[in-house]
Formats: structure tokens, sequence, C-alpha cells
């Protein structure tokens, strides 16, 4: 007879790591998954976690002030753990003066 499925087969997870173009760690980095609005941001080493995700494609988004957003579409599968790793561009910051 097999085991009992456990609610954690019905539900997958979606962990990541932002960095920069030089793999620095970003804080902060707000990310959303646009689908269910569920939104969380990344820690001290750039990491960020979302559990117990129905399984589906989903759009992810990636913002944070100083550099440019990013969006990825990821698979969610029942049971597995999606690693998904991105890295941030900069945005040049230059003073302008007027004469």
């Amino acid at each position: 007879m097999a085991a009992p499925a456990s609610a954690a087969d019905d539900v997958g997870s979606l962990r990541g790591l932002v960095t920069d173009d030089e793999q620095r760690p970003i804080a902060g980095v707000e990310v959303t998954l646009a689908e269910i609005k569920a939104t969380t941001t990344t820690d001290a080493a750039g990491r960020f976690t979302f559990n117990d995700l129905a399984p589906a494609t989903y759009s992810v988004f990636f913002a944070r002030l100083g550099y440019d957003a990013l969006a990825r579409k990821v698979e969610v599968k029942a049971g597995e753990v999606i690693d998904l790793n991105v890295v941030m561009e900069g945005i040049p910051v230059g003073l302008t003066t007027s004469t």
C-alpha cells in the first residue's frame, strides 16, 4: 500500500538569490509573484523564499531603487523547490549641471 500523500506533495517552493553584476548580494529587493499578489523582500544575504505555492507558472518581478527592474517566468511543480538566481544591474546616477 502506498504511503498517503502529504500536503507538501501538493505544493512547491520558490527560492532564490539576487546579486549585482559583481556577484554581491542585494538586500531589500522587493520580489513579487504577480498571479497571487504575494510579495517578500530579500534578506541581508540577497535571498528570498516563497513556500506552499500551488503548481503553476508564475511571473516574478524584482524591484529596488537604484537598479533596473526585472521580470522572470518560473514553473513551480508540486513537491519541488525551484531555485531562481538573478542579477540586477545598477542604474548609473549622474549629476547634471546647468550652465
